[in-house]
Parts: structure tokens; sequence; C-alpha cells
């Protein structure tokens, strides 16, 4: 191949790169996620995020897509109804990036289960999360986990 058709070989990143530049998709790229609900707002984060170039994923949701969802939600389609909001958002994360690694959790997190979820998320991740993305109804658990986030 010659060095003029190697420049016009598209990967996922050629774009990002241009933009970013290498060490900073890199960091992207060993960046762990704990995105909070797989819905409306979730959802359209994860694959945002994973368009980006984020590495690791852990995602939580207990739901199953629903014919309403379809309105709203970048996993809902006729195709996906029935299915777990979770197995849905991992193989769209994983079709966007192959390399990307997710962990599944399906609990219902509430104000009285945070401090032992985010104990085993960091313990399923080796101690490392970089970033988390609230994205659930329940008010109670939105302010724990932002006191949680904080401290």
């Amino acid at each position: 191949m010659t060095e003029t058709a190697a420049a016009l070989v598209e990967t996922r990143d050629t774009k990002l790169e241009i933009i970013m530049g290498r060490e900073a998709l890199d960091k992207l790229a060993d960046a762990t996620v704990l995105v909070l609900g797989c819905g409306g707002v979730g959802s359209n984060c994860c694959e945002a995020l994973a368009r980006g170039g984020i590495g690791h994923f852990v995602i939580l949701d207990k739901d199953i897509i629903a014919p309403s969802n379809i309105n709203r939600q970048a996993i809902a389609f006729h195709s996906t109804i029935g299915k777990r909001k979770v197995d849905v958002m991992d193989a769209m994360i994983r079709d966007i990036n192959p390399a990307a690694t997710v962990i599944k959790r399906t609990e219902y997190l509430l104000s009285d289960n945070i401090d032992e979820f985010f104990a085993s998320v960091l313990e399923q991740t080796g101690g490392k999360l970089d970033y988390v993305v609230d994205a659930i109804d329940t008010i109670s658990a939105k302010l724990t986990i932002a006191k949680y986030a904080q401290d």
C-alpha cells in the first residue's frame, strides 16, 4: 500500500484523532464510566460515550425495553421490546467499539444500598472508576449518589 493509500484508510478514531489527538484518545480508551440507568438519558449517553472512545463501561438498569421506550431511548426498537436494557446496551456499545469492556448490573439502586453497590463495582473494576453518569429516576438515590461521588 502506498503512503497516500495508507493515509486514506479510515478507522473508527480517524476523525476523533484529528480533533483530540492520540494522547487524549488513549486516555478515553483507558477510562471507566459507570452509567446508572439505560433509559432515555442513559442509553443516549452510553451511545455517545462509546462513539467518543470510552473503553470501559459499567452499566446499570433493571428494566426491560417496552413499546413506550421507542420514542426516546437509543436502544428501543420493535426488535428489542422485551429484552433487558443492559443486554441491548451492551450489544450496542460493543457494536460501536468491539474493544470496549462492559460490566452489566441489573439490581435496583436505592439510597440504602449505594455504599454496597459502589464497593462491588470498584471490586469489579479493580478500583478504577473515573466518571459516574446519573441517569436514574429515584430522587433519594440521586442525592445519595451525588454525595457519594463528591466524597
